[in-house]
């Protein structure tokens, strides 16, 4: 009986433990409403504030979208995260001012000791155009991570481009599968007033 009982509390453990390693994710809602707070993020071209409402409060919105070719003119980078197999989400949407055309590109970069910030060159894997370049109905895309980087360490970086106009994109409720994973530990990230620690 002993041994029984001792055999479904393993299994009960072990289920409990898979489900919540399943469940680990790294998110960004934006309610915090300032980029401040989200030192281990990288808002390159984008503030947070309330004038593209989505969801909630706050949302990143990006300067005017001029830039057709460069990855990181308008751009937010999550911190170091370790992947797990699932999908990347987050929704977007423009300011509806006028614009010839805009698309979001979602790549990896991959660690490079080699440099002092280690990163490495961004690899594209998701392209959306939109047909609409001035759309300002919230649009959710859902972006599957490659098998190939499952289970590695690597920063996800979205990108908004295009050319003509003075309109601006918005982004909102990022979710990635995975959990925070840092590749310096002096380095701390932080959601106020949580802490999060690896090392």
């Amino acid at each position: 009986m002993n041994k029984l009982y001792t055999l479904f509390f393993s299994a009960a453990l072990l289920l409990t433990a898979l489900g919540a390693q399943a469940q680990q994710q790294v998110t960004n809602d934006m309610e915090l409403g300032d980029r401040a707070f989200y030192n281990c993020w990288a808002f390159l071209g984008f503030v947070v504030n309330n004038s593209i409402p989505m969801n909630g409060s706050f949302s990143a919105r990006s300067g005017q979208v001029t830039n057709n070719v460069n990855l990181t003119a308008q751009a937010l980078g999550t911190p170091w995260i370790r992947l797990a197999a699932g999908d990347i989400s987050f929704k977007v949407r423009t300011d509806g001012n006028p614009a010839t055309n805009r698309r979001v590109l979602v790549s990896y970069i991959p660690v490079d000791t080699n440099v002092p910030s280690q990163n490495g060159t961004p690899i594209t894997f998701f392209t959306q155009e939109f047909s609409n370049p001035r759309f300002t109905d919230v649009t959710t895309l859902t972006v599957p991570v490659p098998a190939a980087i499952v289970g590695q360490t690597h920063r996800i970086l979205i990108s908004f481009l295009g050319e003509g106009g003075t309109g601006r994109m918005g982004v909102d409720d990022i979710v990635i599968p995975g959990e925070f994973w840092l590749i310096r530990p002096t380095t701390v990230c932080r959601k106020w007033p949580l802490l999060f620690l690896r090392m």
